[in-house]
């Protein structure tokens, strides 16, 4: 994902809710690690806790007929453990841009994913009506389908603009005049035939998440 500061000035991380937060089952105060569970191995560096899971957005299961799905957004926060320990930057790629747009159809876009790297795309469209991804925290027990509305489809420039693993990363636009800005989240993915590499990208808008916490994205720390 990336670090944003809440009202306090302090320095936390912004992630998907399914991430950090476990679908909102996860404790206060789990510790997120880096590398994640998945990721270690002998050849990778010894995991060190990242920060501490914090609070997340609602993700409430069932039909937009039986619940409010306005109120829901994969979205989580964790303290940061030690500031000194973590960057602004999106790998060696670029640093998190400092201002916000909103996400529209035709857009060009990146993103930086923990498994594919940096991949290019381009906004195909918004998804009508609240649509259905499906979840599941197995360590909590639960999986079921939450829904969300606004979504929009990314379908990556000659391969998949996003893979399992790549949940959470930070979606950019770069404007004519040079300048980068953060628009989303990546959030799931799924089959498409249309789409390069037969996988389409779903990213959420990341304006109301940040309005929602109260967070500002930073940028330069640590680069």
């Amino acid at each position: 994902g990336c670090l944003v500061r809440d009202a306090d000035g302090t320095l936390v991380g912004l992630t998907n809710n399914h991430v950090s937060g476990a679908c909102s089952y996860a404790p206060v105060g789990l510790p997120v690690l880096a590398p994640g569970v998945l990721d270690v191995s002998p050849m990778n560096p010894p995991p060190f806790t990242i920060g501490l899971h914090a609070v997340s957005l609602p993700m409430l299961v069932g039909d937009p007929s039986s619940v409010n799905h306005a109120l829901n957004s994969d979205a989580a926060l964790f303290q940061v453990v030690d500031a000194g320990k973590v960057s602004s930057m999106q790998r060696t790629s670029f640093d998190t841009p400092a201002s916000v747009m909103d996400l529209t159809p035709g857009m060009q876009v990146q993103k930086v994913g923990r498994s594919t790297g940096l991949t290019g795309g381009a906004v195909l469209g918004e998804l009508v009506g609240a649509s259905g991804i499906n979840y599941s925290a197995a360590q909590y027990g639960f999986s079921g389908s939450v829904y969300f509305e606004p979504l929009f489809i990314v379908h990556g420039h000659g391969d998949i603009f996003s893979e399992g693993g790549d949940s959470g990363s930070l979606v950019v636009h770069t404007d004519p005049q040079g300048v980068r800005h953060a628009v989303g989240l990546v959030v799931a993915g799924c089959a498409d035939n249309s789409a390069p590499g037969g996988k389409r990208s779903i990213v959420l808008p990341l304006r109301p998440i940040l309005n929602r916490f109260n967070v500002t994205l930073v940028t330069g720390h640590n680069c």
